[in-house]
């Protein structure tokens, strides 16, 4: 049956809550994790980790909490498996195997990536670009 999750993370300032235990009775399940970044590409990937780590350290000097965005995990049958309207930087999310569109909203912006999930994977999104990602 699907999961529907409702999180106020930025609000409270805490952590996302870690998923329970995966039971062996528990469908074959996969996992996606979500990164927002203020990347804005090019430059490789050392280039890449030094701008998040820059970004990380300007961050942390003003004191800023890192990005909320609103999440939505569906399947393609519209099933809607995660929702949430405040997810800090990275979020992790257990998902039965299967093919997902997952909207990611900041604001104004919104970007909807389709995502394939294989039995025992673990898929990153990197979410960047998007304006005033903090």
């Amino acid at each position: 049956m699907p999961r529907s999750e409702s999180s106020s993370a930025c609000a409270a300032g805490a952590a996302p809550a870690a998923a329970g235990p995966i039971r062996a009775s528990a469908p074959r399940l996969a996992r996606l994790q979500i990164h927002a970044t203020d990347a804005s590409g090019g430059g490789g990937a050392l280039s890449l980790l030094l701008h998040r780590l820059r970004a990380s350290a300007m961050a942390a000097m003003r004191r800023r909490p890192p990005a909320c965005l609103g999440v939505r995990i569906d399947d393609l049958q519209g099933r809607r498996f995660f929702t949430s309207d405040e997810v800090r930087g990275s979020i992790g999310v257990a998902l039965p195997a299967g093919t997902y569109h997952v909207n990611v909203r900041h604001g104004h912006q919104q970007r909807r990536y389709t995502v394939t999930l294989e039995h025992g994977s673990t898929v990153d999104l990197q979410v960047g670009g998007m304006t005033d990602l903090r």
